[in-house]
C-alpha cells in the first residue's frame, strides 16, 4: 500500500486535489479559455460564431462517433438557453464543467462523446 505521506507519489487523490487547486489560478484559467475557443473556432465551420447541430456531429464523427441521435442529445444537454446552437459561453461552460466538476451525471459528462468500455 502507499504511502500517503509521499510527496512525491502521484495518487488519484493528489491529482484531484491539485487539478482543483489549479481551477482557480487566473493565468492557468486565462490559457484554457484560449484553448477552448481555437477549439470552438475550429468546430464553427461556417464562422457564425455558433457550433450548430450539423457542426457538433461533424465533430464527433472524426472522433469516431457516428450516432447522430447522441450528438444531438449532447448538443441539446449542452444549449443552455435552447436556440439549438451553442454560443462560446455555453461551449466554455460544458468545457470546464466536463473537466472540473466531480458530478458523474451532469448532462456535460458527455462533452467529448460517450465513455466506453
Amino acid at each position: 500500500m502507499a504511502d500517503p505521506a509521499d510527496k512525491n507519489l502521484l495518487t488519484a487523490e493528489v491529482l484531484t486535489d491539485a487539478v482543483g487547486k489549479l481551477r482557480y489560478d487566473p493565468e492557468l484559467m486565462q490559457h484554457y479559455r484560449n484553448f477552448v475557443q481555437d477549439f470552438f473556432d475550429m468546430m464553427d465551420l461556417n464562422n457564425d460564431g455558433y457550433v450548430d447541430e450539423h457542426e457538433y456531429q461533424r465533430y464527433l464523427e472524426h472522433c469516431g462517433i457516428q450516432d447522430a441521435a447522441f450528438a444531438r442529445e449532447a448538443l441539446r444537454t449542452m444549449d443552455v438557453n435552447h436556440d439549438g446552437k451553442l454560443s462560446l459561453d455555453e461551449f466554455l461552460n460544458a468545457f470546464f464543467d466536463f473537466f472540473f466538476s466531480e458530478d458523474e451525471k451532469s448532462p456535460n459528462a458527455f462533452f467529448f462523446g460517450p465513455l466506453v468500455d
